[in-house]
């Protein structure tokens, strides 16, 4: 369970990441290059502190975890015509559903033992 748990984790952080790459290129097909550049930058260190300061938790709460949730189902909504932005943010949206209902589970089931 433990490295289901790892797995899960990393998959979330890298999905997210993904997500915030997903959302400069949709910054750089409208023509915002400056801004695509910046956002781009921003989701990599973004990863780099989820990596540093999150190894191997949740990034924040319920609360934060229910917003990326309903983000990436908006950015789903949102991009109708291209596709691989509307993939990744999907599949960003269930990776981290599963991770908080995996961490979920695992609190359930300490506490009941």
């Amino acid at each position: 369970m433990n490295t289901l748990k790892i797995f899960l984790s990393i998959l979330d952080k890298v999905s997210i990441t993904a997500f915030i790459c997903s959302l400069s290129y949709i910054g750089y097909s409208n023509g915002k290059i400056v801004l695509s550049l910046i956002t781009l930058f921003c989701s990599f260190a973004f990863f780099v502190y989820l990596c540093k300061y999150y190894k191997n938790k949740p990034f924040g709460n319920k609360v934060i975890d229910a917003f990326v949730i309903i983000m990436c189902v908006i950015g789903f909504i949102n991009s109708e015509s291209i596709t691989i932005v509307s993939g990744t943010t999907i599949m960003a949206a269930l990776i981290d559903l599963v991770y908080f209902l995996y961490i979920e589970y695992c609190d359930i089931k300490r506490v009941c033992n």
